[in-house]
């Protein structure tokens, strides 16, 4: 029952809402000719996203966590400099290589949230709202500093 419990735990944080799911694994090293980019000694993440749901994505967000669950840092995403979606409606494979600052243990996605293009959302009317009066966005500012643990 223990393991049947701690299966379903897992699937669970891997689904932000019913037809969409995120993974995140090490990304297979490029040769030196291939496109990409990788910051000096930062590990190359492959964030995968299944989704079924036909609409598109505005944002999303999670925590990144390692193999004992210790929180490592949040992610977002949202385009900062125009207002369109981040995950287009017809996409049911994405990917991209997410840049998780100096993390380089073996990581998994916890608390993943999903923001549908038309969704009425706080972060994403900002967006819109700085885009559309000329002003400039940055996802950081309008999310606040993050929240201080003890070590």
């Amino acid at each position: 029952m223990k393991l049947l419990l701690t299966a379903a735990c897992v699937v669970a944080s891997l689904c932000a809402q019913s037809g969409i799911t995120f993974s995140i694994s090490k990304a297979k090293p490029k040769a030196a000719t291939e496109p990409g980019w990788k910051v000096a000694g930062a590990t190359d993440y492959l964030l995968t996203v299944k989704k079924s749901d036909p609409r598109a994505v505005d944002m999303f967000s999670f925590e990144v966590v390692d193999a004992n669950g210790k929180f490592q840092s949040k992610y977002y995403l949202i385009h900062e400099d125009n207002v369109e979606p981040v995950i287009p409606a017809d996409a049911t494979d994405w990917t991209t290589h997410p840049f998780l600052g100096n993390t380089t243990a073996d990581v998994s996605v916890r608390n993943p949230k999903v923001v549908f293009a038309g969704d009425d959302h706080p972060i994403v009317n900002k967006r819109n709202d700085a885009i559309k009066a000329g002003r400039t966005f940055h996802v950081l500012e309008a999310v606040g500093p993050p929240e201080q643990t003890e070590k």
